[in-house]
């Protein structure tokens, strides 16, 4: 899951920001490659991954994540 400042849509008004967060976008697209949770074909990580807004906003994101993560058919391991 994207998650922060660095995603938010107001970091993409400046062209520094623009290209650290396609970057960081394309890193998470590149892990979900790696894992076999995306398809070869696939050009962006879901819209639902990436936490944004305010504090219930996020809340909300974060729900939503899980959720569909969590029903995907995809083992998770959370490891601390």
């Amino acid at each position: 899951m994207a998650f922060g400042e660095l995603f938010e849509p107001s970091t993409r008004n400046n062209s520094n920001g623009a290209n650290t967060q396609d970057s960081a976008l394309q890193f998470l697209l590149d892990v979900q490659f790696v894992g076999n949770t995306s398809s070869s074909t696939d050009t962006s990580i879901e819209s639902y991954k990436i936490i944004t807004g305010d504090y219930n906003q996020r809340v909300d994101k974060i729900r939503e994540a899980l959720q569909r993560i969590m029903q995907g058919g995809v083992q998770v391991a959370l490891i601390q």
